[in-house]
């Protein structure tokens, strides 16, 4: 293991919408390859320099600085550092009632598992900011995540494929009802919601 590696566990409830159970960082040897693994909760590794290759049976991604990449529950995957320039990553494991929603809004699936659009470090900073609170031992659920979702809004505003006709009404109008089911829902109120008349 290199000395630079640390991890940490959270002590966050793990019955929540989102919690977040490990992170840390990774700063790999050159050509250094770790699986096949498989985890149980969702991963995602932010590239903090260098490059390397993210495996599954349904992907091959070749990243770099500012680039991520999501690894799915029982999935296989397969991590090769360059050999010229090895990655350096931090990751984030995280698993909740939520998560696969957040998932799909954001725009990962297991066919396309990459984040390519950091291109002003935004995103490293927040998951950097994650793994701070961790390394420096601090039970500072809130800003764990706060900084997870907010990390989650800023992939889904630069990557996310925007939903276009009917389907973005009917998706906003389960939303509302979903949020609304205990009250007296009329067809005006969700109309106004989505946006019609």
């Amino acid at each position: 293991m290199n000395k630079e590696r640390f991890s940490a566990y959270a002590k966050i409830p793990q019955a929540h919408a989102v919690s977040v159970y490990f992170c840390g960082r990774e700063a790999c040897e050159c050509g250094q390859s770790v699986g096949p693994l498989m985890r149980t909760q969702y991963v995602f590794h932010y590239v903090v320099s260098g490059k390397g290759t993210f495996r599954t049976k349904a992907s091959t991604q070749h990243l770099s600085a500012g680039q991520g990449f999501l690894v799915f529950p029982d999935q296989v995957t397969y991590l090769e550092a360059d050999k010229d320039d090895p990655w350096d990553y931090l990751w984030v494991t995280f698993d909740g009632t939520d998560v696969a929603r957040i998932v799909s809004d954001v725009g990962f699936t297991e066919k396309t598992p990459a984040f390519k659009g950091d291109h002003d470090g935004c995103l490293g900073e927040m998951i950097g900011q994650i793994v701070d609170i961790f390394q420096n031992d601090r039970n500072d659920k809130y800003n764990i995540l706060s900084l997870f979702y907010s990390s989650r809004a800023f992939m889904q505003t630069n990557t996310a494929p925007r939903r276009q006709g009917e389907k973005a009404y009917v998706d906003k109008a389960l939303d509302y009802i979903h949020h609304n089911f205990t009250y007296r829902i009329r067809i005006e109120d969700i109309a106004r919601y989505v946006g019609l008349d």
